[in-house]
């Protein structure tokens, strides 16, 4: 019995849904894997593992699959996984390309990052007219109202539900008298 065995299914699954990917992308390549193992073991320096998979990352951004681009944390688990079986493939090539393959996968991060995949489409002034309808049709408390005020501002703030995210608990709160206060913080993002 191996350490291999206590390895958790989806982990499993994982890998070898990666490597699936790259044999897929050896195949779109014309190129056999064989070939490439041949040619990774020949090279000590670790420069023909570090340009295959500096590919393979080229491959995941550019990709089109069944439902378009991969997402970011579809791309970005793919390339590790690969790096880490083909790590266990040729352990001597751990140390000098470890670096330059983490360089690689944060530089894939990032490009898939500022990608518009699986994002939420914006909020209509529609859909926020039925939600508000809703809230109003079921209210039985004064809370409840308060609800659909918060619906309204969140909207008029926002826009996205997905930016509903950057809301605390510390930066909402309700008075003893009822009064609703939202303290809005002005945050500067990098790219």
């Amino acid at each position: 019995m191996s350490l291999a065995a206590f390895v958790p299914t989806n982990t499993q699954k994982a890998r070898n849904t990666a490597v699936a990917a790259f044999k897929r992308m050896l195949e779109e390549e014309k190129v056999s894997l064989e070939f490439v193992e041949a040619s990774i073991l020949l090279d000590a320096s670790g420069k023909r593992l570090a340009a295959t998979m500096d590919r393979f990352g080229f491959y995941l951004a550019t990709n089109e699959g069944k439902k378009g681009k991969l997402a970011r944390n579809t791309a970005t688990a793919y390339h590790r996984n690969v790096k880490l079986w083909l790590f266990d493939k040729y352990p001597h090539l751990r140390v000098p390309t470890e670096l330059i393959l983490l360089k690689q996968g944060k530089t894939l991060d990032k490009h898939c990052m500022k990608r518009v995949v699986n994002k939420a489409p914006p909020c209509i002034k529609e859909d926020l007219q039925s939600l508000v309808r809703y809230v109003y049709s079921t209210a039985r408390v004064h809370t409840d109202y308060q609800d659909a005020a918060l619906a309204c501002l969140m909207w008029h703030c926002f826009g996205r539900s997905s930016d509903l995210g950057y809301i605390q608990k510390q930066h909402v709160s309700v008075s003893a008298d009822g009064t609703f206060y939202l303290r809005l913080l002005r945050v500067k993002t990098s790219e």
